[in-house]
């Protein structure tokens, strides 16, 4: 059927018809920004009082209806959608709807007209519609504004409740809004447009013009979210257009009016506005064309306050930046966006080096690519985090140890968008926990080799190179010592693949031991890793080398020792030769300590043993003393051919030997005081190593390494150390035996295991061919009456011991030199050749008068006896008192002493030095003799440094009694000859 028509002109006039053309223009903006353009367009929609339906051309089925159109066809949200337009229409009025329909679907127009609504239960609304095609996305729909048919004022209630609604929801949204007014903008881009002006973009260009333009703009709403976010009092257009001004210089501002008025739809930026006290405030505008009052067109600007995201932003960035680790953050293609400075010290690449690369490209060393793939396959599974130590690889080559932590980074579908990896730099770190490993391994070697029980080289030597082995990784090594000219190498312990540790000693000249001696030449540490082959670095007939380290142990300037180790495989390192010569030095001062505790251990037992040694020889020389006298005395007295001359002749030969017990009793216990003086190193011992031989089978051969330096000793008592260690030699080898003596000289250092003072050493060795000391019986060598010979008395070692030791020197066994036994006699070199030997005295001598001090009876009687013989007259006493009585007596009397002889000790009593002290009060020009068997201190050994002329030794014979006499009872001087003086 026929229904009226009334075209978009005619119905303009009306004001229900404006409205509604507005409307529909509204909703044609809706529709070109796409369906559901925001919440404030729903909510917009919803407000209005008229039904808004929407329906797709091509289906003809209803797509969106406002609330109002819900309550219109009296349906629900989902029953609308759907729906077809027949199922809102009377059938009557079908065919001119469909009709209307076709043509609106087919051309851009909009129609107003009256057309009856057929509601859910049935019943039929009048309504006037406004209707227009929008064309989304290729499709065209059909917009329908419908508005029942009350009264007039039903309709103008019904519209200022609208916009009352629309104030309202405007002025009370959370989100900051700003209508503009861009009307007199549109106008003066219309005259510009005809002045020529066809590309707005270069306005861009000319800031007076679009200052101009910006000028133009007017603030006409701006709701309370706004005021808030710019700081506005209130919402007075004169503070609008205070804003206005503010903002016109806004980087956003001109923008965004360039984009609108060029015709975009929409335009979204982010920037910074002005509140009105000035204070920048960063938001992000989204400007919307929308209508303006009184018809005029205008922008809606929806602000959002985006400064606290970007402060946010920039907190997070800088933690980023200020990050003490790496952070690197990878896209799904592993490429890098993000790489911090932390990354940047570690690899070596800047940011800029680094970006749009991925791990393989810059950091993944060629043989750790595939663990790539594994990675991302652990990420994809689900692994919130992949941690790995990893070798990568530096800017500058430099390899290192990276500890990565990756965790994966998904987008919104669940793909793996890219990775989040945090990595440290280990390399530091793994060297310390090795050096910390290897520190242990070191201490738990060196405590093995310090907890070894023995003293003896080769078994040490064994247990420092197992350790060494287990340490640097070695399958074969030796461990050898020098002799004190580094001219000879000695193996003490050796091992080889399968056959252990041997401690079988072989010697070689350390100029035929290849890289052995290169390191003794050297005198540093010396690496091979290459292929030696059968180079001679190790004792011959041992096993081919591949790899060899050795190192020297000095002790002071001479080397002592080498350690070797050999065929790890691997190269050597420095590591190793640090650990090697740690062991070395360990077993240095292992067998330093062990033989520093023998030492004194042995000196110990040596003290306690001298004191009882030291009574016993005293005692005994004073019994020798009265047996020596009246022996000499006898024999003087009888004639040498008489059987009774030669019974006292024996009897004499067996005194002397006690008489040679007893001092060596003397020496080893207490000993004179050595007067060290140089000495002439070589010819004390060559006379006597002579003199000691002379009547042996067995030789002699004296060798010498460079020159020989002069001694500080006691000529006397060298020779006795010599004498001793000579004929303990000759004792210990068979007949036709050869003692081999070498004379040297040495530096020792502080640590040495003679524990010597530092300094330099002349040295003699003593070696024999005889069987040598087995090491049980070693412990004991220098102990007094220790003996393995039959007849032995146990003194020889330990006088020499003791003398040497007196001396600031040592004797020593060296078990290590040779298979026989080998002593050496350490004695501290001197500065300066001795002085020439002083004239023998002359013999002749007169008579005296002679004062004898001794608290021995046998001695004082023996002296009564003995001196009157010589032709002297004597007076004897028992104590140092009566000493001075009697020689102040004979003073007063005019008849003074020619000589005293003293008593050195007199136990509870005036020994002879204080005697000797309170004469010289008496008188000056005293003339004493020391009488002692032995002494505490070093009167006997230089009596004239405490004021005696002579020593009288105990026990003595007449011969030795006028020998000491002698030169102090010299004939009177002739008139005008030099005095000889006393």
């Amino acid at each position: 059927m026929d229904r009226p028509y009334v075209g978009h002109e005619r119905m303009k006039a009306t004001e229900h018809q404006a409205g509604a053309g507005t409307a529909v223009g509204a909703l044609g903006a809706l529709g070109a920004s796409g369906l559901g353009a925001g919440e404030l367009f729903g909510a917009v929609l919803d407000a209005m009082a008229d039904a808004v339906l929407i329906a797709e051309t091509e289906r003809r089925t209803l797509v969106y209806g406002n609330a109002a159109g819900h309550e219109l066809l009296g349906r629900s949200r989902d029953e609308l959608v759907g729906l077809p337009i027949a199922a809102i229409h009377p059938p009557a009025d079908l065919p001119f709807v469909e009709g209307e329909f076709r043509q609106q679907a087919a051309g851009d127009k909009t129609v107003s007209l009256d057309i009856p609504v057929l509601r859910a239960d049935g019943s039929i609304v009048a309504c006037d519609v406004n209707s227009a095609p929008v064309v989304v996305g290729g499709e065209t729909y059909l917009v329908g504004v419908f508005r029942r048919q009350p009264d007039r004022a039903a309709i103008e209630r019904a519209l200022r409740r609208s916009e009352a609604h629309h104030r309202d929801l405007f002025e009370h949204t959370p989100v900051p809004l700003i209508e503009v007014d861009v009307r007199r903008a549109e106008e003066r881009l219309a005259e510009l447009r005809r002045q020529g002006a066809g590309d707005l973009g270069a306005l861009a260009g000319r800031p007076d013009e679009l200052a101009q333009l910006r000028a133009l703009v007017a603030v006409t709403m701006v709701n309370s979210a706004a005021l808030r976010l710019l700081g506005l009092p209130d919402a007075r257009p004169d503070t609008w257009q205070a804003l206005s001004r503010l903002n016109r210089a806004s980087d956003l501002t001109g923008p965004a009016l360039l984009a609108m008025l060029d015709g975009a739809a929409s335009f979204e930026a982010e920037g910074v506005l002005f509140a009105l006290d000035g204070r920048p405030v960063r938001v992000f505008v989204q400007c919307t064309r929308v209508p303006g009052s009184a018809g005029a067109h205008g922008l809606l600007l929806s602000l959002t306050d985006v400064g606290p995201l970007r402060q946010a932003e920039e907190r997070l960035a800088m933690l980023v930046e200020r990050m003490p680790v790496g952070c690197i953050v990878t896209d799904a293609d592993r490429k890098a966006v993000l790489w911090n400075p932390a990354a940047e010290r570690i690899f070596g690449y800047s940011a800029a080096e680094a970006l749009g690369k991925g791990p393989e490209d810059i950091l993944v060393p060629p043989e750790r690519l595939a663990e790539l793939a594994t990675v991302d396959a652990e990420l994809r599974a689900g692994e919130s985090v992949v941690r790995r130590v990893d070798a990568s690889i530096a800017k500058d080559g430099r390899r290192l140890l990276c500890e990565w932590l990756t965790t994966p980074l998904f987008d919104r579908g669940g793909a793996l968008a890219g990775t989040l990896s945090m990595v440290q730099d280990v390399t530091e770190r793994q060297r310390a926990h090795e050096a910390a490993q290897a520190s242990a391994e070191r201490h738990r070697a060196l405590l093995a080799v310090s907890q070894a029980s023995h003293t003896s080289i080769e078994a040490t030597a064994g247990v420092v190179l197992e350790q060494a082995l287990g340490l640097t990784h070695g399958s074969a090594g030796l461990v050898a010592t020098l002799d004190e000219d580094e001219a000879v190498c000695t193996v003490h312990a050796i091992v080889a693949p399968g056959r252990g540790v041997a401690t079988a000693m072989s010697s070689l000249a350390v100029k035929d031991a290849g890289k052995l001696g290169e390191c003794v030449r050297l005198r540093r540490p010396v690496v091979v890793n290459g292929g030696l082959g059968a180079e001679s670095c190790m004792p011959p007939g041992h096993l081919a080398i591949e790899r060899l380290l050795c190192v020297p142990l000095f002790d002071g300037e001479r080397i002592v020792a080498l350690g070797a180790v050999a065929n790890k495989a691997s190269d050597y390192t420095d590591a190793d030769v640090g650990e090697l010569t740690v062991l070395m030095e360990g077993m240095w001062r292992h067998l330093l300590l062990r033989r520093t505790s023998e030492q004194l251990a042995r000196a110990q037992r040596i003290e306690s043993l001298a004191l009882l040694a030291g009574g016993i020889a005293h005692d005994f020389n004073n019994l020798l003393v009265g047996v020596f006298g009246n022996l000499s005395l006898a024999i003087e007295q009888t004639p040498p051919d008489s059987a009774v001359g030669a019974l006292l002749a024996n009897a004499s030969q067996a005194l002397a030997r006690a008489q040679g017990l007893t001092r060596q009793l003397l020496t080893f216990s207490r000993g004179g005081a050595p007067v060290a003086r140089p000495v002439d190193l070589e010819g004390v011992v060559r006379s006597t190593v002579r003199f000691a031989l002379s009547g042996s089978t067995c030789r002699a051969v004296v060798t010498l390494a460079g020159t020989v330096p002069h001694v500080l000793a006691d000529a006397a008592q060298l020779g006795q150390v010599v004498e001793n260690l000579v004929i303990n030699a000759e004792q210990a080898m068979a007949p036709g035996g050869t003692l081999r003596v070498h004379l040297g000289a040495c530096e020792l250092g502080p640590a040495n295991p003679q524990s010597l003072a530092p300094g330099r050493y002349a040295l003699a060795r003593f070696t024999d061919q005889g069987p040598g000391i087995p090491p049980e019986q070693r412990v004991h060598l220098f102990e007094p009456f220790f003996t393995t010979k039959p007849g032995g008395t146990g003194l020889g070692l330990a006088t020499a011991y003791s003398i040497a030791k007196r001396h600031g020197g040592a004797v020593t066994y060296d078990p290590d030199l040779g298979p026989g036994a080998t002593f050496t006699i350490y004695l501290p070199a001197a500065a300066s050749a001795p002085p020439p030997a002083a004239p023998e005295p002359v013999s002749r001598h007169r008579a005296g008068r002679i004062l004898v001090m001794d608290d021995e009876p046998m001695v004082r009687e023996v002296l009564g006896v003995v001196l009157p013989h010589l032709g002297h007259r004597v007076e004897t006493v028992e104590g140092g008192a009566e000493a001075v009585a009697a020689y102040r007596r004979a003073l007063a009397e005019g008849r003074r002493f020619d000589v005293v002889i003293l008593d050195l000790t007199i136990p509870g009593g005036m020994g002879g030095l204080d005697t000797l002290a309170a004469l010289r009060a008496l008188d000056p020009e005293v003339v004493a003799v020391v009488s002692s068997g032995y002494s505490d201190d070093a009167v006997v050994a230089d009596p004239g440094r405490f004021g005696f002329a002579a020593v009288l030794a105990k026990p003595f014979t007449v011969d030795a009694v006028s020998r000491v006499l002698a030169p102090l009872l010299a004939p009177p001087v002739a008139p005008g000859a030099p005095s000889p003086g006393r």
